[in-house]
C-alpha cells in the first residue's frame, strides 16, 4: 500500500512515501504549481484492486460511468477494438485532472517562512509573514555618543584643571579672576604653586648676631627661575665646627623668617630675595661652618 497526497491548491497527487516525509518533515514543494505544503496534512491511501474484485462493465456501463473528457482540440483515441490505422475523435470538455504522478513532489529541505493553515477552509492558505528588520536609528546613536564623549572630555578637562588651578592662575593671570569665583563658590582658594626645584639658592654669608653674641645669623639670596610666581621656601639650617662636626641644627618654616602680616608668601617669577636667618649657638662651642636645604 502506498501513500498520495494532494496539492491544496492545483490539487496534482503525487505520490510519496515515509522516506519522502521524514526528510523535511513533511513539507513538499509542488512540482506543478510550486505551492509548499505539508504533505502529511492531505495524505490519501491509494490502493490497486485486484481484477478478481474488480467489477465487469458493458461497453455501455463505462460508457454511461465513465465522465466526458473535454478538451481545446480533437484528441485521436485508440482502442482494443480499431484498427491502428482507424482512429476516433472525441471533443470532450476541458478539466484538470487528479494524476497520481509516479515523480514524488520535491522534498522541502529548509522552509524559511511560517504556514498558516486556516482550520476553517479545506484550501490550505499560506500567510508569507515578511521579517521587518527595524533599522538602527543611527543618527540618534552618533549624537548619544558624542555627548558622552564630549562629557568625558569635559569632565577629564575639568578635573586636571582643579588639581592644577593654583599653577594655571598664576601662568595665566587672565584667568585668575574666574578660577578665584569657582573656588569661591566651591568654598576654597587659589594658593600660591610651591615648586622648590625651581628656587635656586644663589649666594650665602653668616655673621654673629651684634644683639646676641650667642646667636649666628645666616643671610642667603634665593631666586626662582620658574615662569609663574611660587611659594618661599621652608630652609633647614646646619651649623658645624672646624671637625665638620654638627653644633646646632634648626628647621624653619616660611612664617619664622617672613612677616606674612606684611608680606605675600610669594616670589615673583625670575625674582630675587634675600633672607636672614637665626640661629643659637650652644655654650663654648666655636662655630666654623654651616650647610644650608631648601625643602
Amino acid at each position: 500500500m502506498s501513500m498520495q497526497t494532494a496539492c491544496p491548491i492545483c490539487h496534482t497527487i503525487f505520490k510519496v512515501d515515509e522516506a519522502h516525509l521524514a526528510s523535511a518533515q513533511g513539507m513538499v514543494q509542488c512540482g506543478v504549481c510550486g505551492m509548499v505544503f505539508n504533505a502529511r496534512l492531505h495524505l490519501q491511501l491509494a490502493t490497486e484492486p485486484s481484477p478478481i474484485d474488480m467489477p465487469t462493465q458493458t461497453a455501455d456501463q463505462h460508457a454511461e460511468d465513465t465522465p466526458a473528457i473535454v478538451i481545446d482540440e480533437p484528441v485521436a483515441v485508440a482502442t482494443e477494438d480499431t484498427p491502428n490505422d482507424i482512429m476516433l475523435a472525441e471533443e470532450t470538455a476541458p478539466v484538470k485532472p487528479q494524476i497520481a504522478h509516479d515523480t514524488p513532489a520535491t522534498i522541502v529541505t529548509e522552509v524559511t517562512e511560517p504556514l498558516a493553515v486556516d482550520d476553517t477552509s479545506e484550501q490550505v492558505v499560506m500567510t508569507v509573514a515578511p521579517i521587518v528588520f527595524k533599522p538602527t536609528n543611527s543618527r540618534l546613536s552618533r549624537i548619544m555618543a558624542g555627548t558622552f564623549t564630549v562629557l568625558l572630555v569635559g569632565g577629564i578637562v575639568v578635573q586636571i584643571s582643579w588639581q592644577y588651578k593654583d599653577y594655571l592662575a598664576a601662568r595665566f593671570p587672565v584667568l585668575a579672576p574666574t578660577i578665584t569665583n569657582v573656588c569661591t563658590l566651591f568654598g576654597t582658594r587659589i594658593a600660591t604653586p610651591q615648586d622648590v626645584s625651581a628656587i635656586q639658592l644663589v649666594n650665602s654669608s653668616f655673621e654673629i648676631d651684634p644683639k646676641n653674641k650667642t646667636n649666628i645669623l645666616v643671610n642667603i639670596d634665593i631666586t626662582n627661575n620658574a615662569d609663574t610666581p611660587l611659594q618661599y621656601p621652608n630652609i633647614a639650617l646646619r651649623l658645624t665646627n672646624n671637625t665638620d662636626t654638627l653644633v646646632s641644627a634648626r628647621n624653619i618654616s616660611v612664617g619664622e623668617y617672613l612677616n606674612l602680616a606684611t608680606h605675600k608668601n610669594q616670589i615673583d617669577a625670575h625674582d630675587d630675595q634675600s633672607i636672614q636667618l637665626s640661629i643659637k649657638v650652644p655654650e663654648n662651642e666655636e662655630v666654623t661652618g654651616y650647610k644650608i636645604k631648601l625643602f
